[in-house]
């Protein structure tokens, strides 16, 4: 989703256009986890898990204050990609506030696992979503397929995390499909110009089993950060039906 608040815009662009890159992470060639926050550990001793409950949260920061971060994508291996090409692109966050930001930076999900007990274990994991939006649109924007991998983090595991210091930023490098995530018909993805954008998503998770019954609790990001997308123009093309030439 794109964020616009009009006596902030100047700010936060002079502040992404100085921000310094202090690392950057491959989300392509790392585990594709897309499931790696939902899937539960393997649960010894029990055929089956049973009972528990599901609970969710929203983390604020200490001064109730939103962290404000810019998510721009900086470029794109297909302008003119077609309808269901799969494109690679380069992804920058940059934190526009004052104050540091902690974010996961662990490609591998077995991170989740170290350190803690089997039967009980606390992560963070977070990840960048896509989006199309134009003038064809009436309203909302398309949500495409993301085939982007999760990073994690744990409290338990040093370097799992990084800290982005204010003005500084990280890139990715991540991947999507062009197709409508949630493709209703009439279809709205179709052949022309539109805004491609991406949202950093970050999820934090308790998991817990006792006597084979599971508890699974999610802290969603959404109120903790307040982001500014920068988009990317691209034209979305019809596939093409000619066939190689030998």
């Amino acid at each position: 989703m794109i964020w616009f608040r009009t006596n902030y815009v100047v700010p936060v662009l002079l502040g992404f256009l100085v921000a310094q890159q202090t690392d950057s992470v491959d989300l392509i060639r790392s585990p594709l986890a897309s499931k790696a926050t939902d899937k539960p550990p393997i649960s010894d001793g029990c055929d089956r898990l049973t009972g528990g409950a599901i609970g969710d949260g929203w983390p604020e920061t200490e001064d109730h204050k939103p962290r404000q971060i810019t998510v721009k994508v900086v470029s794109a291996s297909e302008m003119k990609p077609a309808l269901g090409d799969e494109v690679e692109a380069t992804v920058q966050l940059s934190n526009n506030d004052t104050v540091a930001i902690i974010i996961p930076w662990n490609t591998d999900p077995g991170v989740i696992r170290q350190g803690q007990k089997p039967n009980s274990l606390e992560w963070d994991a977070g990840t960048f979503e896509f989006s199309l939006t134009g003038p064809q649109l009436q309203r909302g924007y398309i949500s495409l397929k993301s085939l982007t991998g999760w990073l994690q983090s744990s409290k338990h595991v040093p370097g799992s995390q990084i800290t982005i210091q204010p003005g500084k930023s990280v890139t990715a490098l991540v991947k999507f499909r062009v197709e409508d995530e949630f493709a209703i018909a009439p279809l709205r993805l179709k052949e022309g110009e539109w805004q491609l954008s991406a949202r950093w998503q970050q999820v934090g998770r308790v998991w817990s089993k006792e006597d084979c019954a599971v508890w699974n609790t999610y802290y969603h990001y959404d109120r903790y950060y307040q982001q500014l997308s920068i988009p990317l123009t691209i034209e979305v093309t019809t596939p093409s039906s000619a066939k190689p030439t030998n």
